[in-house]
């Protein structure tokens, strides 16, 4: 899906943040890129910055998605990066289309 369209739908997302989901919470919802070597290169800012507004810019004219991060103290604390496809969630959550 194209940018824009990310952002919509991340913000109409933003009533899941804080909730659980399999024993972590909610912490954020962000738009990071499909292609794997783009996001793998998306994944390294973000974790360095955790500033997801900041690590989309390179590739806001892409192709993206929208995960969640679960846990997101622990990317500091324990090296572990935790997301999920905001569409993985539907089924648990009322999640915008």
């Amino acid at each position: 899906m194209n940018f824009l369209k990310a952002v919509e739908i991340a913000e109409k997302s933003k009533k899941i943040v804080g909730k659980q989901f399999k024993g972590g919470i909610i912490d954020e919802i962000i738009i990071r890129p499909t292609d794997p070597k783009m996001c793998k290169e998306f994944e390294k800012e973000y974790i360095c910055s955790l500033n997801a507004q900041t690590s989309i810019v390179p590739y806001m004219e892409s192709d993206v998605d929208i995960a969640v991060v679960i846990d997101k103290e622990r990317i500091r604390k324990d090296g572990c990066f935790i997301y999920i496809s905001l569409y993985d969630l539907k089924d648990t959550f009322d999640v915008v289309e």
